[in-house]
């Protein structure tokens, strides 16, 4: 598809033209909003994806719609490929045991109920660290399919 084609709307007494160049240019980049406004010049907002990640690029005041594209275009290839999303916890892990001190079924083991992932430099995600707090014992009764998220 051509990204710059007219396109007739309303029994063609609309023509538009995708003003987003860079959406042909680029495979990362799907959108978003391109505008000029005499005060403020060219402007962008775009974004990119890659896998589970989105990066927005925001243009504006720009001299030129190809100056405008070209800034995008540079923050997109600089940016997007030092970034993935890091899975902190998966949906369906299970959490360690805790004892329930006033309930029938003494022992309780939690599940995830979503995951959670974080967008973060490729070269620092090995520093992630994991850190669960959770007390080893809770009073009262706890029902299956409860959330414990205000509870603790």
């Amino acid at each position: 598809m051509d990204f710059g084609e007219k396109r007739a709307f309303r029994d063609s007494t609309l023509i538009m033209v995708n003003h987003n160049k860079l959406l042909g240019r680029m495979s990362s980049i799907d959108g978003l909003k391109t505008g000029f406004y005499r005060k403020s010049g060219y402007n962008i907002v775009a974004t990119a994806k890659k896998g589970d990640l989105r990066l927005i690029v925001v243009v504006m005041g720009s001299p030129a719609a190809k100056v405008r594209d070209a800034v995008v275009e540079e923050k997109v290839k600089k940016y997007l490929p030092l970034y993935e999303m890091v899975p902190i916890i998966k949906k369906g892990e299970t959490r360690p045991e805790i004892v329930l001190t006033e309930a029938t079924q003494r022992k309780l083991k939690g599940v995830t109920a979503d995951g959670f992932s974080y967008p973060m430099l490729i070269k620092e995600k090995s520093a992630v660290k994991k850190e669960l707090n959770l007390p080893e014992k809770l009073s009262g009764e706890v029902k299956q399919g409860q959330k414990l998220e205000n509870w603790l």
